[in-house]
Parts: C-alpha cells; sequence; structure tokens
C-alpha cells in the first residue's frame, strides 16, 4: 500500500500511477489515473491515503506521475511510503489487502496470508481457503490435506466422500452405523459375510451366516457343520444338530448320537441312547428289552406264527386263538 504525501503543490493536479510504464509521455498516457485534485482551494499538505479512490483494487506502481492542469508546476516535496496491511489482512499481489477470516482468530502473515495457527472449522490449506467435504463429521478436517477427522454415519473413506458397501445391512437408528469409515460393516445381508460383506455364505447355510467367520446360523436338512459342509449319518430321521451332528431321532432299528447303532435284536425300535431300552418290539416279544415272549395262545399275526402282545403288559394285541381269552 502506498501513502503520498505532498506538499506546496499548486491547486488542480493529478497523479497516475504505473506498474510498467517509463517515464515519458507514453508511459503517462497508459498509466492509470490515481488521485485527481477537486478541492477548491489550494492546501499547504495533501495525505492521499490509497489514491482516495475507493473503488480501486490496485495501486501497485513504480512510477509514478504528477500533473497539473495550469502550466505551471511548484512541487516542494512528494513522500511515497509503503505501508502494511492491518491485523487481519494480508498483502496480495495487486496490492489489495485481503481478510484471512478463515484462519482461526484470523491471524495470518501479513505477507504471504500463510495462517499462522489452524483452520476454522470447515476450511484447511495453508491460507484456509478450502472447504472440507461436506461429508466431515462435525464440519472438521485436517489443515494439510482436508482429511476428514471423522465422517457423517455412512459414508466411507479419507475424505468421506464414499459410501458404505451395498452388502452391508442398512441401519436406520442412531445407535449404530451401517459401515465404520474404513468400510467394515457392523451387519452384512442374508447370505453374505466377511468385512465388507464381499463374500457368499455356503448355499447349504439356512438364514445367513455370521459376518466375520461366515459359519452358518442354521443348515439345511441333512447337513450339519459351522460352515454347513458336513452330511448327518444316514441313520438320521429328520436330520442332525448342525454343531455336534447328533441326529434329531433316529430311523427305526437304529440308535446312539448319531444313530450309527443298531437296536437289540429283539427291538424294531429303541432309545436313541441305550440299544435295550425298546419302544417297539419285533412280533411275538414284549419287555422293555423285548426279552419275553408273548402267550402261544395270542392270535398269530397275518403270515407269521407268533402272536403280538403289549410291550409293557404281554397282553395279547389282537386276541387269542379259538378256546382261549384274556
Amino acid at each position: 500500500m502506498l501513502y503520498f504525501l505532498v506538499k506546496e503543490i499548486l491547486q488542480g493536479f493529478e497523479i497516475k500511477i504505473s506498474s510498467s510504464g517509463t517515464c515519458n509521455q507514453t508511459g503517462f498516457t497508459s498509466a492509470t489515473s490515481c488521485y485527481k485534485d477537486t478541492t477548491t482551494t489550494p492546501q499547504d499538505i495533501y495525505t492521499i491515503d490509497r489514491c482516495n479512490q475507493p473503488t480501486s483494487t490496485s495501486i501497485s506502481a513504480r512510477t509514478v506521475y504528477i500533473t497539473v492542469s495550469s502550466q505551471y508546476l511548484n512541487l516542494c516535496e512528494v513522500e511515497i511510503f509503503s505501508a502494511q496491511c492491518n491485523t487481519g489482512y494480508y498483502s496480495t499481489s495487486s496490492s489489495t489487502c485481503q481478510a484471512c477470516n478463515t484462519c482461526r482468530n484470523d491471524s495470518c502473515d501479513s505477507t504471504t496470508g500463510v495462517c499462522t495457527g489452524e483452520c476454522k472449522t470447515g476450511f484447511y490449506g495453508t491460507r484456509c481457503q478450502q472447504n472440507c467435504s461436506d461429508s466431515c463429521l462435525n464440519n472438521q478436517c485436517s489443515k494439510s490435506d482436508g482429511k476428514c477427522n471423522d465422517c457423517k454415519p455412512d459414508t466411507v473413506g479419507p475424505y468421506c466422500n464414499l459410501t458404505c458397501a451395498t452388502e452391508c445391512q442398512p441401519i436406520s437408528d442412531e445407535t449404530s452405523v451401517t459401515c465404520d469409515r474404513n468400510g467394515i460393516c457392523t451387519n452384512c445381508i442374508t447370505g453374505r459375510y466377511g468385512d465388507r460383506c464381499g463374500m457368499n455364505c455356503s448355499t447349504e447355510c439356512v438364514d445367513g451366516c455370521s459376518r466375520l467367520a461366515g459359519r452358518c446360523t442354521n443348515c439345511v436338512v441333512g447337513i450339519y457343520g459351522f460352515y454347513c459342509d458336513e452330511n448327518c449319518n444316514t441313520g438320521c430321521n429328520g436330520g442332525c444338530a448342525r454343531s455336534s451332528g447328533r441326529c434329531t431321532t433316529c430311523i427305526k432299528g437304529k440308535t446312539g448320537e448319531r444313530c450309527d447303532k443298531k437296536c437289540n435284536t429283539d427291538c424294531t425300535v429303541c432309545n436313541q441312547g441305550n440299544p435295550d431300552s425298546c419302544t417297539e418290539c419285533k412280533d411275538g416279544r414284549w419287555g422293555s428289552s423285548c426279552n419275553k415272549l408273548c402267550n402261544t395262545n395270542c392270535k398269530s399275526v397275518v403270515n407269521t406264527t407268533v402272536g403280538k402282545c403289549n410291550i409293557t403288559s404281554g397282553l395279547c394285541t389282537d386276541g387269542c386263538i379259538t378256546g382261549y381269552m384274556v
């Protein structure tokens, strides 16, 4: 910024400035008008601040021309001063003062405009003139590179300008997020697993699988294992437990947790944990282990020579042969 102090100069003078012109008529003609004296009476001292032109965008100059409308110029002294911008401003290339109002406390180097501290919220850069991403949480980002301190919910990346993967399970409440700023999903949609839910659960899974390891929640009937990759024993009736392979029930004649053992030879159905604890006997037998014979007077089962009797009481199930009664 330039200041002019002019002493004892004739009334009606004009000041012109130029940053490139030489001190000749051509330079004077192309120079920019800086100040015109419009006072009605001469003054002993003129103090000319920024050319007294409020609309001037620049007073940068290396050549100053002074001219008067009359034929004579009585010039005693001209003093030209360079002035710094006020606190909170810095000098631009056009010699104007630019506010550094995006710097915290409006504090910047008066020459370069570089902020001497941090930026105000929402800005970054050496002069804090760049805007943080709209997706930065609380509009806060790093002064050096604009990377968000944290992201708004469900936005991803250093600048929070990406979104969670579509395979993440959307979360709408305010207690959790669909994914964190690194893109790791809180939960996956059914059928997917992995940090970013980029892998498929086994096709034998029912109701999906765990997000981290891909362990199935349940398996289709006949399959078991954490990943539903093993077959239930052929003696199972109605599938088996996902984690252990223990059969729900056994087919006739089989017992054991995996229905891989036979009931005793006189049972057709026995309890799953005990081959001698029968619930159904072969024809002609009764008792808890089917070790007793039905009475020979029980009516024979069709196409057999033995009768059928109650497993608990031994009473004939289909009645007695002719001539006998209970």
